[in-house]
């Protein structure tokens, strides 16, 4: 019943807290990256939305000018990334990015209408963190019960609940700052700041295990940004202090699970360690937490003293600082000559041997630079004002590249989105950013009150750590990432100074007359639009995961799902592409090449279904037809290995054949990927 009072009393919170479900079920299934996760997040999002802006509709008109102002620019971005699927090589993944940047709207949208109180606000945040030390700690029981945990792992590094391994990292670091503030607020109940603080270290140290070099970097510098803008650092430097202690003792445990994967240890007791490790500094921390709430509530520290520390705090911070770096100077030598190894090292590219016993401990090569290179002086230079198509990065990479991976994202978020929807995308993205965040930073005013100003100063760390991670990662892929992130912005700037009992909710309608019948007529009609643009490629996504799974028994079934998917996703070359696997399987090729000349109707750019249209020409005794083929695959891609031996072996007189090829692509998913549960054949 008091949760009912509560609610009542805070109608904002039912909206807040269904989106807050929405990410952590995201989180929990890669990020919300793969569509048939995004998809149906995105849908309920959206109807969270509608019921939101009904519920709150007296709050539209009276929305901050700095509020409404973020909200059109985003809004403005968000149907330029739609349009620029009619100019984009790769239209489906453009309609696909498109979707994704609709999701973060929806989700800006939500916190931005209604007003929320400090506490209300807390409770959302707070929420998150724990949805997300929850999620952590599941991994570390699989870890601990697994019969084969490294299969959790890729490239020595943790790689779950995402995927990805720097998604795994900025998953947990992002989380962190919320579940801090509230462990150090007197209003959070003594048993919850212990909960809290367990949950701080949990993530803190769960976020080591993949090895992020990028946010071993950003982590200290959202510290510090804590620091400054968090009202009574005092607060915060006794909640840090044991969480800081306790990671700094079990560090050297998680970092050596990456060094005896490497060098081929005993896996599972370094596993076992590093778990045991991490849980036993949760419970310590926890008790410490609870124990500082019990003396917090008893022990009353005057006004005069919290700012002298808090002072004494940052004087000292500041001095740390300086001393740091004489000491890094110290030992560097000479600043500017250190500065250029390391940008040597980072243009060099990616040189696993460069890492030694971790991976934090390396070089800084990647290779970043040459997908930042190709994105900037081949996709942006060639359409600067309207970019080559939301996410359209892939195919211009393999073709220009200068390395030998392919990613799909240019690992920047500000490339990206130059390289994708050009200056006109890269303006109304960094206006919204920029509007955003001084929206949210007048919380933070000291004439509000403490809690407002560190609730708003913890939802603006969290989103700060994403923008700055995602500066040089494809964070934004993961809505499970991003979409909190700018969840934690809105709400940051609509908290309001005094609580308010029933404020923001209108419970009848306001207003009336052809305006308003107007607005929500078009209202009505982008809802339509938009759960259609979700609930098509959601479709589709579904028949070919069916596809994949029970084409063994059922190819017919498995056929028609194909069909199905390339009718609903009208875009998508992915279905035909998946029905030529089934039929290469199934030694079909009438089917497998009648497949693959469907996908490359839809997707001319496709040099693997060039490759394989060459291999079955090739086989088939058509040499002519097979060396247009694979010489068009090599001009598309023309450092793959496997492309450049297609057509040796052609002039050779010993051509490949099919199985000859898929087995060439599963050595090359092995050896970079290594056994994973997504690639047991490994």
């Amino acid at each position: 019943m008091p949760l009912l009072r509560r609610v009542a009393a805070s109608p904002e919170l039912i909206p807040g807290l269904l989106a807050v479900g929405v990410f952590i079920a995201w989180d929990a299934a890669e990020g919300g990256a793969p569509a048939t996760s995004a998809y149906p997040g995105g849908l309920f999002l959206l109807g969270v939305l509608v019921a939101t802006a009904i519920a709150f509709r007296g709050e539209a008109g009276r929305l901050p000018r700095l509020s409404r102002l973020a909200l059109a620019l985003l809004a403005a971005f968000t149907l330029w990334s739609f349009l620029s699927i009619a100019w984009a090589e790769e239209r489906e993944i453009a309609w696909e990015g498109a979707n994704k940047t609709l999701m973060y709207l929806t989700a800006f949208a939500v916190f931005s209408l209604p007003r929320w109180r400090a506490t209300s606000a807390a409770t959302v945040i707070g929420a998150y963190s724990l949805g997300v030390a929850a999620i952590g700690t599941a991994i570390l029981i699989e870890l601990a019960t697994a019969d084969d945990p490294t299969l959790l792992f890729s490239m020595s590094r943790l790689v779950e609940p995402t995927g990805y391994m720097n998604a795994v990292a900025a998953l947990f670091a992002a989380a962190v700052w919320p579940a801090i503030f509230l462990a150090s607020r007197r209003e959070t109940p003594w048993l919850l700041r212990g909960l809290f603080l367990a949950a701080a270290v949990l993530m803190v140290q769960i976020a080591l295990m993949p090895q992020s070099r990028g946010a071993f970097v950003v982590f200290p510098i959202a510290l510090v940004i804590y620091l400054v803008v968090v009202p009574n650092r005092l607060r915060s430097v006794l909640v840090l202090l044991p969480v800081a202690a306790a990671t700094a003792l079990a560090a050297p445990t998680i970092l050596d699970v990456f060094t005896v994967l490497e060098e081929g240890g005993d896996a599972s007791a370094a596993i076992d360690a590093a778990v045991s490790a991490i849980l036993t500094s949760a419970i310590v921390v926890a008790i410490v937490g609870a124990l500082l709430g019990i003396a917090d509530n008893r022990i009353a520290i005057p006004p005069h003293v919290s700012r002298l520390v808090g002072r004494g705090a940052a004087t000292a911070s500041a001095v740390a600082a300086a001393v740091a770096v004489v000491l890094v100077v110290g030992v560097i030598g000479n600043p500017v000559g250190w500065a250029d190894e390391r940008w040597q090292d980072f243009k060099g590219g990616y040189d696993p041997r460069g890492f030694g016993s971790s991976r934090l401990s390396g070089d800084l090569g990647s290779g970043r630079y040459d997908f930042w290179r190709v994105a900037i002086e081949d996709e942006f230079a060639e359409s600067p004002l309207v970019g080559n198509g939301a996410d359209n990065f892939a195919a211009t990479y393999v073709r220009e590249r200068d390395t030998d991976e392919e990613p799909l994202y240019p690992h920047s978020l500000p490339i990206r989105v130059l390289a994708g929807t050009g200056l006109v995308g890269a303006l109304l993205l960094g206006s919204f950013l920029a509007v955003a965040i001084v929206a949210a930073s007048r919380s933070l005013r000291r004439d509000r009150p403490e809690l407002v100003r560190g609730v708003a100063a913890a939802g603006l760390v969290a989103f700060a750590y994403w923008l700055l991670h995602a500066g040089g990662d494809w964070l934004w892929t993961f809505p499970g990432l991003a979409a909190p992130a700018l969840a934690w912005l809105a709400l940051s700037a609509r908290i309001e100074p005094v609580e308010q009992e029933g404020a923001g909710m209108q419970p009848a309608w306001s207003g009336g007359g052809w305006p308003a019948v107007l607005a929500g007529a078009g209202a009505t009609v982008l809802v339509v639009v938009a759960a259609v643009s979700y609930m098509l490629p959601w479709a589709a996504a579904r028949d070919v995961r069916a596809a994949e799974t029970s084409w063994g028994s059922d190819a017919k079934g498995a056929y028609d799902r194909l069909d199905r998917a390339r009718r609903l996703n009208f875009l998508s070359s992915e279905p035909d592409v998946v029905a030529s696997a089934i039929a290469s399987r199934l030694d079909q090729p009438q089917k497998m090449r009648a497949a693959l000349e469907r996908a490359l109707e839809r997707e001319p750019t496709n040099w693997y279904a060039l490759l394989q249209l060459g291999t079955l020409d090739a086989t088939a005794g058509d040499g002519e037809a097979a060396r247009a083929r694979l010489r068009e695959a090599a001009e598309l891609n023309p450092r793959d290995y496997v492309v450049r031996e297609a057509v040796q072996r052609l002039r050779d007189g010993r051509p490949y054949t099919v199985a000859q090829v898929d087995r060439e692509f599963e050595r090359r998913v092995c050896a970079i990927v290594g056994r994973t549960e997504d690639t047991l054949f490994c």
